[in-house]
């Protein structure tokens, strides 16, 4: 359970408002770099037998922003964060500041009209959120928060062996 779901009644995941706030805010323009699919994705698009997921951000960098938008960008991350134990938000905000919110990439995938099934996510240097609504007519979340550089999932064993240690045992 969250912090937040222990403080009072709320889900562990960040108010509506601020993400669709977001994602109704974006130009003509903007769509075709935010937008990675016309459908929800179905589910979280990472994972330890997924590496590939995390290897390239897609999507709206906060850079190409307007200030309205960089601020629902950073205020979303910050929702998320708030999640966790006081001094890890602190420590993973800081992590994200130093390597630079322009960096983070917004992708959406699915209609954007409200009660819909969607996805979306926010992926920069240090950090990978995904939240996936699709589930029961789209009241049901899903939402993660990755680091790309700390992943403790990885399969380091699998890349040892595909970097050529069967090479010399064949």
């Amino acid at each position: 359970m969250c912090r937040r779901a222990r403080r009072r009644a709320s889900a562990c995941w960040p108010s509506s408002r601020t993400w669709r706030a977001l994602v109704q805010s974006l130009t003509q323009a903007q769509r075709p770099r935010a937008i990675i699919a016309a459908r929800s994705l179905g589910d979280i698009g990472t994972g330890p037998s997924r590496a590939e997921s995390l290897a390239a951000p897609a999507g709206l960098a906060v850079a190409d922003m307007t200030g309205d938008q960089r601020t629902h960008a950073i205020r979303l991350v910050e929702e998320y964060a708030r999640n966790m134990r006081g001094e890890l938000a602190e420590q993973e905000l800081g992590r994200m500041h130093e390597a630079g919110p322009a960096l983070i990439r917004f992708a959406w995938a699915g209609p954007l009209e409200p009660g819909q099934p969607h996805y979306y996510r926010l992926h920069g240097p240090t950090l990978l959120i995904e939240h996936d609504n699709t589930q029961n007519d789209a009241n049901h979340i899903h939402s993660v928060w990755h680091d790309p550089r700390r992943d403790f999932g990885l399969d380091l064993l699998r890349a040892h062996y595909e970097r050529g240690h069967s090479r010399h045992h064949a």
